[in-house]
Order: structure tokens, then C-alpha cells, then sequence
């Protein structure tokens, strides 16, 4: 008897099976998950869920402007609104306002009288003029003798600085005392506005809701030494919320290293933090800055774009990546990254996000003669895809914005979209659409030395 076969079904019987070229993702915890985007290959949709990993860690490392705050704003954005976890953001830069407002969250700054008072945030009543004193000299990096004297001065005079302190009067004491050095780091702290808020908060309050304490204002060493005591408070805090099964607060800490690496207790952090319900969030364009205790402490890395052979030679030593794909991070575009999970149930898997679909919350701005036009960039990248320009198109533009800093002469943009292959009626249209007026359009056309043509 003979069996007549097709050829597919022959073929399917002797030819050999080799492995997926791209890990399958793991969808058994889709209701809390968060879309991340597509899977490079077999554009496969990616969802991460903070509680099916080992821990709830992420560090996210990608040179400027290569898509690594973007991602981190809408992950947490979407954490916040679809989770309805709290979110703290450390903001360094001032890069996660915006996303604050866009969820109607709180923004908090130090320094005028509608900001932060530092007493009322982390000197507590009880630790009177000890604690005061403490928290002063961490924040100037006071010596031995130096901070004797500040609670020399404070016991002597408590009277005067019990109630509303003043760091004038301190100042006023140390220069009748001939402070020298300590007189000049008190003045600098008196400038940077920490004692000047009348505003009450406790730390309590940040994990309601989204909060982003903004220290873009503040001086590079007040910065440091300010975030650092407020990240090293939050530790002593967690415990009063006590056991949780599940992630409830998420911490942002952007430019990491400046804040992570003065401390000592990084390690702590992240190995007790997630018994008491917190996810941190780690951000930041110099990967050597890392440590491994953190790295292996964190169940999610996203590396996008990185600045140099040396960075990728670092991931190479972490051993989360495979060869073939730490060939193809030099290839990373911007909004696309590697995603390494370590999951409770399947272990290590690295996936390539071809492009990361997020809310955009940040502004860039048009320049024009007249004035400056600020526009949405996710309206601006929709708007762009809705009229048929190609991805990678898209993806060119935004680079072009993110290396301008976000401010664009009205003629650039015109150049941009015209080598997009928009015609002039296109563009007219579409910069009509986000509102910029005709007149500032003609303007810049004649600057660009092009024909100059009627407008309707």
C-alpha cells in the first residue's frame, strides 16, 4: 500500500526544531500587568507585572535621550491610574513634573513660603534641639567640632529657636562665635531655601497618590545631602506599613547614582523594601555607577542606548544578556531597549522592545519670531503616525526634538517635515492644527528662503 504525503507534511516530520528565537512572554498575570510594547521579532505584546517577578526592582540605563525616562514616566503613570499604587518620585532634574500634573498628582518644592520646610518634613518634636542639630550637620557635611557647636549654640539659645526656627539667627550666633567655615555653609544652606516653607508634609503623606519632590532648584551638595537623608528616612519608615504581599508603593529615583551611591545601606534597601510593599525605581545614563548589589537585586533592567564600548563591556559582566544580544544594543534606536525579567515561575528571560508604547507627557516648543508654541509630544507623534509618516520616520523626529532640548526654531521643524516627504500644504495644515498662526508660518518660510505663497 502506498501513503501519499504533501510535501509540507514531509517536511515537517525530518526537519530538525531548533529553540524560539525570541523568549514567549509570560501572560498568567495580565490583570495587574502593564503594556510595555511589542517584542522585536515576533512583535509579540509585552506586559510587565511587578508582582510575578522575583522582586518588584527596576533599573532602567540609557544615555540622554535614548527613551529611558520616557518609559519610566509611563510605567509609573500607568502603575498609578491602573494599579492605583503611590508613587514618590525623587526628581533630581525636574524631568517627572509634567507627569505629576498629568495624574493630578502633587508637585513639592523647598525654598519661597508655599514650599517644603525641612523641620516640619523630618525633625521630629521629640528629638527637639538633638534632632535639629542632626539634620543641619548632615546637610552642610558639618565636622566633629563643627556640629558640637551648632547644638552648643541651639541649647544655649532654644528659647529663641524653639517654635519657628530661624536659620538667620543661627547664622547671626556662629558669626558672634567666629565660626569661620561653618558661618559660609550656613549661609549657603539659608540660600537654598530649606527652612523658608511654611508648608506641613510628612513623609507619610508622599505615599498618597503620586508625588514628586522636585530638587532641581537646589545646589548641587544641598541636593545630595538633602536627598540622601530624605531616601534614608524613607527606610526608617517602611516598616510601619507593614507585611505586604503586594507592591503598593513605588520610589523613583532619578539620576541614581548622585543620591545611591553616598549611602550605605543600598543593599538593605532593596532586599527588605519589598516584604513592606515598595518597588524601587532606578534611573540613570552611567551604568559603571551601579553596583552589582543593586543589579542583582533587581529583577527588571532595561537598557537602552548606551554612550560607549565600555558600558556594553559592563553588561557583558553582568550576565544578563546573551552575546548576540549585547551585538544588537548598538543598534538600539531611541524608545526601544533590552528587557531582561527574572520571573518567579520561568526564571531569566532578555526580550528587545522594538518601540516603547507609552503615555507622553513632556512638551517641546516651536520657536517663533513672535513667541514660542509649546505642543504635546504624544499628540505630536500620533498626529504624525494618523497622517501616514512611517514609523521610523516618526522615531528620526523625535530625535531630532530630544537633541534640540526641546526647543525647535519654527523654520527646523518646517525642514524636518518637508524631508519626511510632507508637502508645503501638509505642513501648513498640520502646524495650523497645533497652533501656530499663519503669519509666524510665512515668516519662517522666508527665513528658509522659499518661495513665498499666499495664505488663505
Amino acid at each position: 500500500m502506498i501513503l501519499k504525503m504533501s510535501n509540507s507534511e514531509y517536511l515537517s516530520k525530518h526537519l530538525r526544531i531548533f529553540s524560539m528565537s525570541e523568549p514567549r512572554p509570560d501572560y498568567q498575570y495580565l490583570m495587574h500587568s502593564i503594556y510595555i510594547g511589542k517584542t522585536a521579532i515576533y512583535k509579540t505584546p509585552f506586559f510587565l507585572d511587578l508582582n510575578s517577578a522575583v522582586n518588584p526592582h527596576l533599573v532602567a540605563v540609557g544615555m540622554s535621550g535614548s527613551g529611558k525616562t520616557f518609559f519610566l514616566k509611563s510605567l509609573m503613570i500607568k502603575e498609578n491610574i491602573i494599579n492605583g499604587s503611590n508613587v514618590l518620585v525623587v526628581d533630581w532634574s525636574g524631568e517627572y513634573l509634567e507627569a505629576a500634573k498629568f495624574v493630578s498628582g502633587a508637585v513639592y518644592k523647598f525654598g519661597g513660603e508655599d514650599g517644603l520646610n525641612i523641620i516640619h518634613l523630618l525633625c521630629k518634636k521629640s528629638e527637639g534641639i538633638n534632632g535639629l542639630a542632626n539634620l543641619i550637620s548632615k546637610l552642610i557635611k558639618a565636622d566633629a567640632t563643627e556640629f558640637k557647636l551648632i547644638g552648643s549654640l541651639l541649647e544655649t539659645y532654644k528659647n529663641k529657636f524653639n517654635g519657628n526656627f530661624s536659620i538667620r539667627e543661627l547664622i547671626n550666633e556662629v558669626k558672634k562665635s567666629e565660626g569661620g567655615q561653618l558661618y559660609y555653609k550656613l549661609s549657603m544652606l539659608h540660600e537654598s531655601g530649606l527652612f523658608d516653607g511654611k508648608m506641613r508634609v510628612n513623609l507619610y503623606d508622599f505615599f498618597k497618590g503620586f508625588n514628586d519632590i522636585n530638587l532641581s532648584t537646589l545646589n548641587g551638595s544641598i541636593k545630595l545631602a538633602l536627598a540622601d537623608i530624605i531616601f534614608k528616612s524613607m527606610m526608617e519608615l517602611m516598616p510601619d506599613f507593614g507585611i505586604s504581599n503586594s507592591i503598593k508603593n513605588i520610589i523613583v529615583v532619578d539620576e541614581a547614582w548622585k543620591i545611591i551611591n553616598p549611602m550605605q545601606d543600598i543593599g538593605k534597601l532593596f532586599r527588605e523594601s519589598r516584604k513592606y510593599g515598595f518597588a524601587i525605581f532606578i534611573a540613570t545614563q552611567l551604568i559603571e555607577d551601579i553596583n552589582n548589589e543593586i543589579i542583582s537585586n533587581s529583577a527588571h533592567i532595561a537598557i537602552f542606548k548606551l554612550r560607549n564600548q565600555a558600558d556594553y563591556d559592563i553588561i557583558r559582566g553582568v550576565r544578563l544578556f546573551s552575546e548576540y544580544d549585547i551585538s544588537r544594543m548598538n543598534a538600539l534606536r531611541v524608545g526601544s531597549c533590552f528587557m531582561s525579567v527574572l520571573t518567579k515561575n520561568s526564571g531569566s528571560k532578555s526580550f528587545l522592545i522594538s518601540h516603547i508604547d507609552g503615555l507622553q507627557v513632556e512638551f517641546f516648543e516651536i520657536k517663533g519670531e513672535i513667541m514660542n508654541y509649546p505642543i504635546n509630544l504624544q499628540k505630536f507623534s500620533e498626529y504624525l503616525e494618523g497622517i501616514g509618516i512611517a514609523r521610523i520616520e516618526i522615531n528620526r523626529i523625535m530625535e531630532h526634538i530630544t537633541e534640540s532640548d526641546k526647543i525647535l526654531e519654527l523654520e527646523k521643524i518646517i525642514s524636518i517635515l518637508s524631508n519626511s516627504g510632507l508637502s508645503r500644504a501638509d505642513i501648513l495644515v498640520s502646524l495650523r492644527l497645533f497652533g501656530i498662526p499663519d503669519i509666524e508660518i510665512v515668516k519662517a518660510y522666508n527665513r528658509l528662503k522659499k518661495v513665498h505663497f499666499n495664505v488663505l
